[in-house]
């Protein structure tokens, strides 16, 4: 998927190769982090499903649970606007706006992609 997402980045902001040098690195970076985040909310959202499903769910817990999903929140937030300003230290004003319109379209076309082959699995193919 990375290798498709640089090749489109790459053909759509007309990229020379010192200026890939120095960009997918960055967006590497940046895409651990997120990993890293997804994973910290994944793991949150399935502590909250479970104290909701107590009984009588501790709001103590679920408090905290929120407190720490807030915080991913902010993390997750910050992590966006370093890789901004990392990646205008980069790429010319034309290429940044390119980029900033292309990256979303492109993470929805995975998201997509990646569901698509969940189901697929899912239906026994």
């Amino acid at each position: 998927m990375r290798a498709l997402r640089a090749w489109r980045i790459v053909e759509e902001l007309k990229l020379d190769e010192s200026t890939s040098d120095r960009l997918f690195p960055i967006l590497a970076k940046y895409d651990e982090q997120e990993l890293v985040l997804a994973d910290e909310r994944r793991d949150i959202a399935h502590e909250i499903r479970t104290l909701l499903a107590a009984p009588r769910p501790d709001e103590v817990k679920l408090n905290a649970a929120i407190d720490r999903m807030l915080a991913n929140r902010h993390k997750r937030i910050a992590s966006k606007d370093e890789r901004i300003r990392e990646i205008r230290k980069v790429l010319t004003a034309v290429q940044q706006a390119k980029l900033i319109l292309l990256l979303p379209r492109l993470e929805r076309e995975f998201a997509r992609a990646i569901q698509d082959v969940a189901e697929s699995h899912d239906d026994g193919h």
